[in-house]
C-alpha cells in the first residue's frame, strides 16, 4: 500500500472532489493499521497540509470526516507527530468543527483534540489558549449534549477523556480556562454509570483540583460525598482516581480535612487496605496519612 502513496497523493491534490474523497479515505485506511501505522511515512509524502485543507470542506461531510478521522490518527504518533498536525494549523480547524451539525465529524475533532491536548503541557496549553478567540472549552462542552440521554456513549468517552488530558500535568492550566469544565465533571460523577466516563471524570476532577488553593472550588461544587462513595465502586479503576481526588482535598486546611472525615471516608478507606491491588492499598495509605497530618481531633475520628 506504500508504494500507492505518490498516486494517492495525486488524487489528493485533485480538484475533482470524487479524488480527494477516494485519496483521503485511503490514507485514513492506511493510518487506521492497528499496529505500527505509517504515520511517518504518510507525513513524508505531504498528505498533511492537504488533509487540513480538506478539513474545511463544509460542503463536503464525507470529505470532511474522513480528513478529520485520518488527521486523528496522525495526532495519536509520537509528539514530533502530533507537532507536524499542530504546525500545518488544524487546531483551530478541529476547534471549529466542534460546532459542525455531524457527530462523527464531532466525534473525531473531539479526539483529535484529546491526542494533542495529552501529548505535553505546552499542547495542552496551545488547545487551551484558543479559549477566548474560539471558545474552544464551551465549544466541546456543548459537543457533550445532554449526557443523560446522550445515545452516542463513544462521543461521552471521548469528551470526557479529553477534558481530563486539558485538566492534566505540571504545571496546572490557568484556572480560569478550564473552570467552565467543573459543572459538567460533577454532573458526570452524579449521573453516569459507565465506567470509562467516571474515571476519566474522576482523574479530570483530581488534576483541576490538585494545586490546594483550588480545593474550595471542588468542595463548593458539594462533589465530595459522590467522590466518597465511589471509593466503594467495583471497579479499581474507578477507586483509585476518587481515592486521590478525596485525598487531595485531605491535604488541604483543618476546615477541607473536616469535610473529608465528614462524610465518613475513614470506613471506606479502610477497606481500601484490603484490596488486591497495591496501587489502590498506596492510594489508601496516602490518603490517611494526610488526615493524621491534621489536628489531633481529626485523627481520633
Amino acid at each position: 500500500k506504500l508504494d500507492a502513496l505518490p498516486e494517492d497523493m495525486k488524487l489528493l491534490r485533485s480538484d475533482n472532489p470524487a479524488d480527494q474523497l477516494e485519496a483521503t479515505s485511503r490514507f485514513r485506511k492506511l493510518l487506521s493499521i492497528e499496529r505500527n501505522p505509517p504515520i511517518a511515512e504518510v507525513i513524508a509524502c505531504g498528505a498533511v497540509p492537504r488533509l487540513v485543507q480538506c478539513c474545511q470542506c463544509f460542503d463536503n461531510p464525507p470529505l470532511l470526516l474522513e480528513a478529520a478521522w485520518a488527521l486523528t490518527n496522525v495526532s495519536s504518533g509520537t509528539s514530533e507527530h502530533t507537532r507536524v498536525v499542530i504546525d500545518n494549523g488544524a487546531v483551530p480547524i478541529f476547534i471549529r468543527l466542534l460546532s459542525v451539525g455531524l457527530p462523527d465529524v464531532r466525534e473525531q475533532a473531539v479526539w483529535a483534540l484529546g491526542n494533542i491536548a495529552g501529548d505535553s503541557t505546552r499542547c495542552r496549553d496551545l488547545v487551551l489558549s484558543y479559549n477566548h478567540d474560539l471558545n474552544m472549552l464551551p465549544n466541546l462542552l456543548t459537543s457533550m449534549g445532554d449526557f443523560r440521554a446522550i445515545n452516542d456513549l463513544q462521543m461521552l468517552r471521548n469528551a470526557t477523556w479529553t477534558i481530563s488530558n486539558l485538566c492534566r500535568g505540571k504545571p496546572p492550566p490557568r484556572w480560569e480556562l478550564i473552570a467552565p469544565a467543573l459543572p459538567v465533571l460533577v454532573q458526570l460523577v452524579r449521573v453516569q454509570t459507565d465506567e470509562e466516563v467516571l474515571v476519566d471524570a474522576c482523574w479530570a476532577l483530581s488534576y483541576a483540583c490538585e494545586p490546594p488553593e483550588r480545593i474550595c472550588h471542588l468542595l463548593s461544587t458539594g462533589v465530595l460525598p459522590l467522590l466518597v462513595n465511589l471509593l466503594a465502586h467495583t471497579s479499581p479503576n474507578v477507586q483509585t482516581p476518587a481515592l486521590r481526588c478525596v485525598g487531595n482535598v485531605a491535604i488541604g486546611s483543618p476546615s477541607e480535612t473536616a469535610a473529608v472525615l465528614e462524610c465518613g471516608t475513614v470506613v471506606k478507606v479502610e477497606a481500601l487496605l484490603h484490596s488486591e491491588k497495591k496501587e489502590i492499598k498506596k492510594e489508601a495509605c496516602w490518603m490517611l496519612s494526610n488526615i493524621t497530618a491534621g489536628s489531633a481531633a481529626q485523627t481520633d475520628l
